[in-house]
């Protein structure tokens, strides 16, 4: 099984880039046992900030890493300027403008697997927007479209995020899981499955204990990937409550590295692996800025969130 950590929440890249820092945070990124790959922002590009720094990192220290791509930040950024945007808008020239940005982003991808003569990414994450307005059939039409498209061997990963529910304060607001199961059967194509972020589940039910009802929904059809990000139940710093943050482990971890107001436990990370045993991937989010500016420390709560999620699962294959 993969684990994947996403770098950029737990980097300074997505908010200052600086290669030389860069260079020193994926060098200790990269000697910690069981991680095979990165999740990145795709903005159309292979990095946000610095082509050649990424295509050098694939070359050299991540030659043998996969990289998970997640389109949420260009889907947001999209949405700013366009609220309808996305694969799931009611608006056919918003749901064009979301397909073509896929398009693009899978002719630049089998170029870069030409360029490296392999095949380093893996999964490319999709979401279910725009806000509080979408479309279950606009979605499954996108993802038709998609689909049909020669993407290789990489996976595309329809993630779910906290869905708009009337009457309740949101941060994404995209379709309902049983929206987002529906398409991804109806699609029928082998490369296309769900994915959870637990934090996000979390946030939409308001509840820490539900999040595995998600679990096993969507791990009844085809659940590829569960990528751990805790929620938060009441204010912290600059966040108001349940705000998608990536908040970190609320226990488990030392009381340096976690965050007391987040509701991802131990027992919680447990029971969301023993309810999804197909998994083909399990990924870490958590905010580095939480750890301060050196990336050696950063790593080591990366470390210590890893530590708890791999010993969950070899509790979930010692049971099956």
């Amino acid at each position: 099984m993969d684990i994947f950590v996403a770098s950029y929440t737990a980097s300074k890249a997505f908010q200052k880039w600086g290669p030389a820092w860069e260079d020193a945070f994926f060098h200790e990124l990269g000697a910690v046992d069981g991680v095979t790959g990165i999740e990145t922002p795709w903005l159309g590009r292979i990095h946000h900030a610095d082509d050649d720094w990424m295509l050098a990192w694939l070359k050299g220290g991540g030659k043998n890493w996969k990289i998970q791509y997640t389109t949420a930040p260009a889907t947001l950024k999209h949405g700013a300027a366009d609220p309808r945007y996305g694969l799931a808008s009611p608006d056919e020239a918003s749901r064009q403008a979301a397909v073509s940005f896929f398009a693009e982003a899978r002719q630049k991808i089998r170029a870069l697997e030409d360029l490296l003569h392999r095949q380093p990414v893996a999964a490319v994450a999709l979401f279910s927007a725009p806000k509080a307005v979408g479309s279950a059939e606009a979605l499954r039409r996108s993802l038709d479209e998609i689909t049909g498209w020669d993407w290789g061997d990489v996976r595309l990963w329809l993630e779910h995020c906290d869905r708009y529910k009337p009457g309740q304060s949101y941060q994404k607001g995209f379709l309902s899981l049983n929206d987002e199961i529906d398409a991804v059967r109806a699609n029928g194509s082998p490369i296309l499955a769900n994915s959870l972020n637990w934090g996000r589940s979390a946030i939409e039910f308001r509840d820490g204990d539900r999040v595995v009802e998600h679990v096993r929904q969507a791990a009844a059809f085809r659940l590829d990937a569960l990528t751990f990000s805790g929620a938060n139940d009441r204010p912290v710093r600059s966040y108001d409550a349940w705000s998608d943050f990536h908040a970190p482990f609320g226990d488990g971890v030392a009381p340096e590295y976690r965050e007391p107001t987040s509701v991802l436990t131990v027992n919680r990370v447990k029971a969301a692996l023993a309810a999804a045993p197909s998994l083909k991937a399990v990924g870490l989010k958590i905010p580095g800025a939480w750890y301060g500016d050196d990336p050696k420390r950063r790593v080591e709560a990366i470390k210590a969130h890893l530590a708890i999620i791999r010993d969950a699962m070899a509790a979930s294959m010692n049971s099956t």
